[in-house]
């Protein structure tokens, strides 16, 4: 279901709205907050869950499906993660149980925070896409959308594996296409299976889509009894603190009135990334505090906890300038 302009339109008294689960794609997050919305979301509920699909898939295609013929072993291989949030923690755990040599590349993790989580760090993206199996677990947002393109693609190594759990807008679909039929060795395996599906499996054929293509029907990562579980218990708690006037959990776009003071001593102002944090916010690149309170600091602007919208907004309640 889609929660869009119209939707709020209709639900003038809805005030709080809760996803049970990460993403917030289907929920136009502008439209609710000018419609006084809070929307929020449950991460960390179907962590394993993701992650045990995109290991179970990965195993599945290493041995053929379980065809009866001879597969390969997954240990001793290189494992990069494009991002190392929730679902990552548990695919670093999976990959060390295997054997795997693990690297992560995270643009909001600084390294000794990637290597704490048991994974080598990595600086960029394309040294991600020189590991055996690639595994991506980050929002489609401004920046990633369509970023997997041909180039990326084509510089996986000799039976390159890409899996995709996270989301399909982050690929380019066409160059998807162009690469697996170019190369016989590569393999794309997801559960939010591409648009043009059923191009890829007539350019392949049947044999060559066994070997190269595994995709689900639907989505289905978080689609166990227990991440289902958890997420609605998830919800449920935060819907009643949100009425209780406790702290709100896990808000994704802001409600309320605070200046967001950037370069504080430099005077210099930066964009605003409007993707998962949508109400537009009052800079005051000239401001000069008294004293400043660090909340969050993070390469390339707003920090990516909402705690320091919370805190900021708890600040402001109180009376202070923020």
């Amino acid at each position: 279901d889609v929660c869009d302009e119209e939707f709020f339109s209709h639900a003038k008294k809805l005030k709080v709205l809760v996803r049970a689960g990460a993403g917030v794609d289907a929920i136009d997050l502008p439209a609710a907050t000018n419609h006084g919305v809070c929307v929020q979301n449950t991460p960390g509920q179907n962590s394993n869950a993701v992650a045990e699909l995109a290991f179970g898939m990965l195993l599945a295609h290493k041995r053929n499906h379980f065809d009866g013929n001879s597969g390969t072993e997954i240990r001793g291989s290189s494992l990069g993660l494009y991002g190392c949030g929730n679902v990552s923690r548990f695919m670093i755990l999976a990959a060390q149980g295997f054997g795997m040599d693990i690297y992560a590349y995270d643009p909001y993790l600084t390294p000794d925070q990637i290597a704490d989580l048991g994974a080598e760090p990595l600086y960029d993206v394309p040294s991600i896409f020189k590991c055996d199996v690639v595994s991506l677990h980050v929002p489609a947002t401004r920046e990633t959308k369509r970023s997997i393109d041909e180039k990326l693609l084509r510089s996986m190594p000799k039976g390159g594996i890409l899996v995709n759990t996270a989301r399909k807008d982050i690929i380019q679909e066409a160059d998807l296409f162009q690469a697996l039929a170019e190369r016989p060795d590569l393999s794309y395996l997801a559960d939010d299976k591409p648009d043009n599906t059923e191009q890829i499996k007539e350019a392949l054929g049947a044999s060559r889509v066994k070997k190269q293509f595994l995709v689900t029907p639907k989505k289905m990562g978080a689609q166990t009894a227990q991440a289902n579980s958890n997420s609605g218990i998830a919800a449920a708690k935060q819907i009643v603190e949100f009425f209780r006037g406790g702290l709100v959990k896990h808000q994704v776009n802001i409600n309320g009135s605070v200046d967001i003071m950037f370069s504080a001593f430099s005077g210099e102002s930066e964009e605003l990334p409007n993707d998962n944090y949508d109400r537009p916010l009052s800079v005051r690149p000239d401001a000069r505090p008294p004293y400043v309170i660090v909340v969050h600091s993070c390469k390339g602007g707003v920090g990516k906890s909402t705690v320091a919208f919370n805190l900021s907004l708890a600040l402001a309640d109180s009376g202070l300038d923020v």
